[in-house]
């Protein structure tokens, strides 16, 4: 006010029934009789008295009132009124810029209470529903358990057929053919005896016996042996119930190297024999899966004699080898049986210090199921003419099944001291897996302790790589940088398999750097299903990146401020000037 040589007096008038603690300057709903300001003054000078009576035009009105006043009444008068009225306006609000509302009513606690208890009791009952649903189900498979099986076969066939339920151990249903356009099975292979040293069945039941009923079992625990179908090989078993804490099933694991060598090395009339698909009633893995339900044990160790004879019949004719050599394709099951036995005996046995990773970090480990490698590999058409490397192999799995299944030269990198020493454990076992199954592998190399970071070594085997599989789903900013800047001289072709996109979503052409090679990559995203990972049960998303010969033009759009100068339209840049 000492700027426009005014002399106010700078503390409003309370009238006498104002109470203390209100403001003068409050509004009129909750400032008492708090009342507008008016000015009255003469040619030179004005002073300022607040009355307790009228209330003028620039008095803030009431709620409902009809507002007279603009945002610009303030710029009218002299220069006092103009600055009384720019006050009143920031202050007590003119026009609309700060309407007051009326103050709604508020709940009571009665009208909210219910409310809250209705949505309690509806939250309650869905869970109530799902909790009596999973309880449904799980006492009628209690009740189909405790139900008095047929004692007659055909009668069991009939309730098998009707529930869908079959006696097999390996997903047969899931698995698809490979076609052989490589060496897969060893043509040397041959029956003589061969000195290998495995790591048996029995070892890793004997070594954690705790896990097993050695106890009032209702199978009593005994030393078996199960022929393997070349090289007169046969593994040793130790017989024994598992505990729900037991990872190694030797009961199971019995059945399934059976149901492999029927359906891959048998003849088609010995194949009947152990496993008939089209009328399984009086098979040997049928009857193995029925001695397993009632608990026979002497029964399950006539079958393994029974399965002994049969191989021991056919390697000494060799019709095994002969069938396997005229084979064009072989199943996959295959390929993930050897893998799942490799990871058994040699991953499995130390596999808790690969939980020891700092959570959320760029070293957490997580693996990748083989039905979802195959598919993966699949659509980036692997083949044995190419070269794949895994960026972060962990114990090797994605790296060995590409050798086998594809017959590739495959590569794998990983950092990790106790990973890389798994690594080297199940490499071992599965050479001589591979071995004892006749089958052949692509060449295998592993970075074992290293980065694949300022590794030149690494550099030479990616810039030739056909397809690269880089798990980055934890990976920081920083590091999923650096792997971009490792992708920097792929060649064309070259497919990525990632679980987060490459190309980061919205990515646009930058105007200083359109050589990069992100401006050259095709980023597709497919849906992987459940349990196909390993860190979660539920599905989610994969992605598949293609470097393309040229740049893509998906990513040929205007910056946001120069589109904004279209008014919407779309600006398609000139991929050679860079410009419009």
């Amino acid at each position: 006010m000492a700027l426009l040589g005014l002399d106010l007096d700078r503390s409003p008038v309370r009238r006498e029934d104002t109470p203390p603690t209100s403001s003068a300057t409050s509004p009129p709903e909750t400032a008492g009789d708090i009342v507008k300001p008016t000015a009255i003054g003469n040619d030179s000078r004005q002073e300022t008295v607040w009355k307790g009576a009228d209330r003028g035009k620039t008095t803030v009105p009431r709620v409902g009132e009809k507002r007279t006043k603009s945002y610009g009444d303030y710029y009218k008068g002299n220069a006092l009124q103009q600055l009384l009225n720019a006050t009143e306006y920031f202050v007590g609000g003119v026009g609309d810029r700060r309407q007051r509302r009326k103050l709604e009513k508020r709940e009571s606690l009665e009208e909210i209470a219910p409310r809250k208890r209705k949505q309690t009791i509806k939250s309650e009952t869905s869970a109530e529903k799902i909790s009596d649903k999973k309880s449904t189900e799980r006492r009628k498979q209690i009740k189909e358990h405790s139900e008095p099986k047929p004692h007659n076969e055909s009668e069991q066939e009939q309730s098998g057929e009707q529930n869908g339920c079959t006696p097999w151990f390996l997903s047969h249903e899931m698995s698809k053919n490979v076609k052989i356009t490589w060496s897969f099975f060893d043509p040397e292979a041959d029956n003589k005896p061969k000195e290998l040293e495995l790591t048996s069945a029995y070892t890793l039941v004997n070594d954690r016996l705790d896990r097993y009923v050695m106890k009032n079992p209702q199978i009593t625990p005994r030393e078996v042996y199960l022929l393997y179908p070349l090289f007169d090989y046969q593994e040793k078993y130790l017989l024994a119930e598992c505990k729900l804490n037991a990872w190694f099933n030797p009961i199971a694991d019995i059945a399934r190297v059976m149901e492999l060598t029927a359906t891959v090395y048998m003849p088609e009339k010995a194949r009947k024999k152990v496993i008939d698909f089209d009328n399984p009633s009086n098979c040997l893995i049928k009857r193995w899966d029925d001695a397993v339900n009632r608990h026979d044990g002497d029964q399950l160790v006539q079958l393994i004699e029974e399965y002994n004879s049969l191989v021991a019949k056919l390697r000494k004719n060799g019709q095994m080898i002969q069938h396997i050599r005229q084979r064009k394709t072989f199943p996959q099951l295959l390929v993930h049986e050897i893998m799942n036995q490799c990871y058994l005996r040699g991953v499995l046995p130390d596999y808790r210090k690969l939980r020891s990773y700092k959570a959320f970090s760029n070293y957490v480990y997580g693996e990748l199921m083989p039905s979802f490698l195959s598919r993966a590999f699949n659509q980036c058409n692997l083949s044995h003419t190419k070269v794949f490397i895994d960026l972060g192999s962990g114990v090797g799995n994605c790296t060995i099944q590409a050798a086998l299944e594809y017959g590739c030269e495959s590569y794998g990198v990983e950092i990790m001291d106790h990973a890389s020493r798994l690594c080297r454990l199940q490499t071992e076992e599965f050479e001589k897996r591979c071995a004892i199954w006749g089958v052949r592998h692509g060449a295998m190399k592993f970075f074992l302790g290293e980065s694949f970071v300022d590794n030149a070594p690494v550099q030479e085997v990616i810039d030739r790589s056909d397809v690269i599989l880089v798990n980055n789903y934890l990976f920081d900013s920083e590091l999923s940088k650096k792997v971009v800047d490792l992708f920097s001289n792929l060649k064309t072709g070259t497919q990525i398999i990632s679980l987060k996109p490459i190309v980061p979503p919205g990515y646009t052409i930058s105007w200083g750097h359109p050589e990069s090679i992100l401006s050259r990559m095709k980023c597709t995203r497919y849906t992987y299903g459940e349990n196909d990972v390993s860190w979660t049960s539920k599905g989610g998303f994969y992605y598949i990146t293609e470097v393309l010969p040229h740049i893509n033009e998906e990513y040929l759009r205007a910056l946001p401020a120069r589109s904004q100068r279209t008014r919407g339209k779309e600006l398609v840049l000139n991929a050679f000037t860079n410009n419009v």
